[in-house]
């Protein structure tokens, strides 16, 4: 007999193998990653859903140069229209990524069942689980406010996965999109959240679901009544973010370059990126310094938090593309944290190549508990496995 579950299993499944074929589907994106865990966590999410918005944008690229080519002075009409198009078609991916790959994770996870609706592109979407079916989350503020920051989470997952491979290997103005529609999703929720000096409002938004307005109500909850954590703290944490230096140069020089008709750009070898973890104990306000050399990519990570009387720290860093021989290469990644209780998480990739084309990836590792951005609150392994395919011409 199939139960519920194993059903659910059935159909992640069948709709991963169906969105890892649009790869194939002749379109012209040069390079591609997809990985898969169990519970399709936040990272297959972000491989899954990138690599999807790849090959939809480099169709549209196909049939707008062909249009181009018989008529020139359509030119800057088509590059407008390929921007107006891809906005929404982002908009739409990145509320899968926020409920499915967030909230929905995080209920499959916990062992619930959760419903997922996205609607229309600029409408959202909601994701809802029985209670009855979870009786610990619906009492525990911590594990719910683990289901909380969930969704924004999963978007800064795709935003830093798709921030990494930028830096190395340069980006479309399409990637650009995806890549501010996610990393700046959680500062667009902060300032539509009702300001709790409003307090009939801000109450009304946080039972009604609104992440934000849900997440300081039960951080008082989970402190008693006093978390330290005011709504202005995440308002400077939204700016702290969305003055991502990466987005800063998008939006000052890139787009600018783009209407000139370049079509492919670079991020500097050295690069900082800055981010607000909405963890479950507190905020974290985190910055990174990235350096390129080579196909190689170093990573340095600070970040602190507080939440309650307590004050948190955080350290990582690691290194990705690695060369063990030719056809195999490794990322290493290492990360500390004094949060309530102290603890780390390691991780290893690997990438071994087939052929020029195509490689097999992994990624395993362990984590003891506490916030590491994308990976389960409580401690234990993880391990995805997926493929990668470069159809670039440069060997």
């Amino acid at each position: 007999m199939i139960t519920k579950m194993t059903k659910m299993k059935i159909k992640k499944t069948l709709i991963t193998i169906l969105a890892s074929l649009l790869p194939f589907s002749g379109a012209l994106a040069k390079n591609y990653k997809i990985i898969v865990d169990k519970n399709m966590d936040m990272y297959s999410g972000a491989s899954l859903l990138t690599s999807t918005y790849k090959a939809v944008t480099s169709i549209e690229d196909k049939v707008g140069d062909k249009i181009v080519e018989k008529t020139p002075k359509l030119n800057p009409f088509v590059r407008l229209s390929k921007i107006a198009l891809n906005v929404p078609l982002g908009l739409y991916l990145t509320t899968w990524q926020h409920e499915y790959f967030g909230h929905g994770l995080r209920i499959r996870e916990f062992g619930g069942d959760p419903k997922v609706t996205v609607n229309a592109p600029f409408f959202g979407g909601y994701t809802e689980f029985d209670t009855k079916e979870l009786p610990d989350v619906a009492r525990d503020p911590t594990k719910r406010l683990v289901v909380t920051t969930a969704g924004l989470e999963a978007n800064l997952v795709l935003a830093n996965t798709l921030q990494e491979e930028m830096l190395v290997k340069g980006y479309t103005p399409y990637e650009a999109i995806l890549y501010i529609l996610n990393k700046g999703h959680s500062s667009f929720y902060i300032y539509k959240t009702p300001n709790p000096s409003n307090r009939e409002l801000f109450e009304k938004a946080a039972f009604s679901g609104h992440d934000i307005a849900k997440y300081l109500y039960k951080l008082n909850q989970k402190y008693n009544g006093d978390s330290n954590v005011k709504y202005e703290h995440l308002v400077a944490g939204a700016v702290f973010q969305i003055l991502d230096p990466t987005i800063v140069k998008i939006m000052t020089h890139d787009i600018k370059k783009y209407l000139g008709g370049k079509e492919k750009f670079h991020l500097p070898k050295f690069m900082v990126g800055t981010d607000l973890y909405l963890m479950p104990i507190g905020p974290e306000y985190s910055i990174d310094f990235f350096l390129r050399k080579e196909n190689r990519l170093f990573k340095l990570k600070f970040g602190y938090g507080f939440g309650g009387d307590k004050q948190f720290y955080r350290i990582g860093a690691g290194v990705d593309n690695l060369n063990l021989t030719k056809k195999t290469f490794i990322d290493v990644y290492l990360e500390g944290w004094k949060q309530e209780n102290m603890g780390g998480l390691i991780k290893l990739g690997l990438e071994r190549k087939i052929s020029d084309n195509f490689s097999l990836v992994s990624d395993i590792g362990y984590k003891t508990e506490g916030f590491s951005l994308g990976r389960r609150f409580d401690k234990g392994g993880f391990c995805n496995f997926g493929i990668k395919i470069n159809l670039d011409k440069k060997k």
